[in-house]
């Protein structure tokens, strides 16, 4: 057996076990409060604790135990599918032969069978729908117990005196006995019946649900976000061990053109291998015609947690963290590909590969192929001012189609100045508004904004980045990432400080971001389309 097989057959026994401890669990108390109402009801008549001694009581308070024992044991490490499926025939019979017993001591005029087969009744269809199992071994779990019922109502329970209808005349002991045992035998039928197509039903769901998380080699294992264009899970790959993410774009929150920008502009993504850049393994539909891809799955948060955890950031660490996405920059501009949303919500801070504060470039949903660009696709969507507003290039509002590298350099400049100063470079009452500032408005200086000193020569370096004029910024990220390693801060906040931070308030961070609806790995690109379909209207 392979290790995905025995990881399935795991997480099976670990569903069944959960299963039938909640079933027991309900199926004790569930006894118990029926004994204490039962008691209660005596207890108000006579005024005396005997009945507690009741061997009727007393049996039916034991088959309670046993469910509520079965439930201790269910919770204990198994040893794998025969252990459950062992414990779940004990603990069923031995409860519901307890039951059985019960009913010898009851007395007749309290129809113990009807009594009795009211109590086994619920037991069977709440364990028909607790417990996942096939319909053939539910089938034949309640048949055994039916068996045991009917064999006790007819040969040892105590049988009242019964009598025709109208002429009141006693019914002959052949007659008696048949009425005692078709009736219940009829109402077992209907029972077995709806038990064993509980089981069917309930089991194939879940089978169909296991199967509907099947996406190619990939099984989703839970929800880890959810957005305005569809869900992101956390998933593992049927032979590969390597942590995995899978986004699925819905038909119903996505439109067909969306989705088809999407999948051309994945497969340009998934060309970069940089390792500041986000992987992406793999792409494709489902037979619902569900576009999905699968990426790394990475530990960390945004910069836009960052800086609302931590306030305005260290500048040795902002110049560590340019270096790296303009390292993944370099790649993709190589390639002919342009981001066009570069902002902090788009850039994690993770723990990857052994190093800590590994930043890492998400979210290739906008991005744009200089090289391959067509006529018509021009016309169609780089017409169109597409970015988040806070982050944009003057070029980017203006004249769109045009936007190269050089806008890439603006975004990540104005993503310094917000991490040094804790602010964005220019805000507004509108989006339109904030959009004006970038093409016609000087921006702050860091140190101005901070009201305190900020090193001079990344002070210059983000005003250069920020020039309107695209001809006066750095020309490439192998420039920019030069000029960074020149800096005089560069370096003070290195990978020791990273260690001490992240040891510190890494696991403070992490937990911020996750309380966060809209945090982790799915708000790339809805946030950036969310910021696309603004512009557009």
């Amino acid at each position: 057996m392979d290790d995905d097989s025995q990881k399935r057959e795991s997480e099976a026994v670990h569903l069944l076990q959960s299963r039938l401890a909640r079933f027991s669990r309900v199926s004790g108390i569930a006894g118990l409060s029926l004994a204490l109402f039962w008691f209660g009801i005596a207890f108000a008549f006579d005024r005396t604790l005997e009945n507690l001694a009741w061997p009727a009581f007393s049996l039916h308070v034991a088959g309670s135990l046993v469910f509520l024992g079965m439930a201790v044991l269910a919770r204990r490490p198994s040893r794998g599918l025969s252990y459950i499926h062992r414990l779940e025939t004990t603990g069923l019979l031995g409860a519901c032969g307890t039951f059985v017993l019960s009913g010898i001591y009851l007395p007749a005029d309290s129809r113990p069978e009807e009594l009795v087969r009211y109590v086994l009744f619920f037991t069977v269809i709440a364990r028909s729908i607790y417990v996942p199992s096939r319909g053939r071994r539910t089938f034949t779990l309640v048949l055994i117990i039916e068996t045991i019922h009917l064999t006790f109502t007819y040969f040892f329970y105590p049988q009242r005196d019964l009598h025709w209808s109208g002429s009141g005349e006693r019914l002959s002991p052949e007659a008696q006995a048949a009425v005692s045992l078709l009736t219940p035998a009829m109402a077992w039928s209907f029972v077995v019946f709806l038990a064993t197509a509980a089981s069917r039903v309930i089991y194939g769901l879940r089978r169909e649900i296991e199967g509907a998380r099947r996406l190619g080699p990939y099984t989703l294992v839970r929800k880890i976000g959810e957005g305005g264009m569809g869900e992101v899970y956390e998933a593992r790959h049927a032979m590969l061990r390597r942590p995995t993410a899978i986004k699925l774009l819905l038909p119903s929150k996505a439109s067909e053109e969306d989705i088809r920008r999407f999948e051309r502009e994945v497969q340009l993504s998934a060309r970069l291998c940089h390792p500041n850049t986000i992987t992406i393994y793999d792409y494709g539909r489902t037979r619902a015609g569900v576009f999905y891809y699968a990426m790394e799955l990475l530990e960390g948060a945004s910069l836009e947690h960052l800086v609302e955890f931590e306030g305005p950031v260290h500048p040795g660490r902002v110049a560590r963290i340019l270096y790296g996405v303009a390292g993944a920059l370099q790649e993709a501009h190589g390639l002919g590909l342009i981001h066009r949303d570069i902002k902090p919500a788009n850039i994690l801070l993770c723990r990857s590969g052994g190093e800590t504060d590994v930043p890492k470039l998400v979210d290739f949903g906008l991005v744009k192929s200089v090289k391959k660009a067509s006529p018509d696709s021009l016309k169609t969507e780089d017409d169109v001012m597409l970015g988040t507003p806070y982050y944009m290039s003057p070029e980017a509002i203006r004249t769109p189609a045009l936007v190269d590298g050089r806008s890439d350099i603006y975004s990540l400049g104005a993503v310094a100045f917000y991490l040094a100063t804790g602010t964005h470079l220019f805000t507004g009452d509108t989006s339109f508004e904030v959009c004006e500032r970038h093409v016609h408005q000087a921006p702050d200086t860091a140190s101005g904004r901070l009201e305190r000193p900020f090193p001079a020569d990344f002070e210059k370096l983000i005003a250069d980045t920020l020039e309107k004029n695209p001809l006066k910024r750095p020309q490439s990220a192998a420039i920019l990432r030069a000029r960074l390693r020149a800096l005089s801060s560069f370096g003070t906040f290195d990978e020791d400080d990273a260690e001490d931070w992240w040891h510190a308030r890494g696991a403070s961070f992490l937990a911020r971001r996750r309380q966060d609806d809209r945090s982790g790995l799915l708000a790339w690109a809805d946030e950036g389309l969310a910021s696309s379909q603004l512009l557009r209207t």
